[in-house]
């Protein structure tokens, strides 16, 4: 899972579903993409960066794994 994404996605926006709609993707390609079942392509990232404020960042997409 992509923890830190899913944080600034649900500080800024509210949900998921919000998000999406904002950056015109569906809400199972967010969800995919937070889970870590998809990975973004460059353009994506960048769609994403600039959706949430943020200059180009990697540690966004960096996935985490549970205990």
């Amino acid at each position: 899972m992509r923890l830190w994404l899913k944080m600034k996605i649900i500080s800024e926006f509210g949900s998921q579903r919000n998000f999406a709609r904002i950056i015109g993707k569906s809400d199972d390609y967010v969800s995919k993409l937070v889970q870590g079942v998809k990975k973004p392509s460059n353009p994506d990232k960048t769609l994403i960066c600039q959706a949430l404020g943020e200059d180009y960042n990697e540690e966004l997409f960096i996935e985490t794994r549970g205990r």
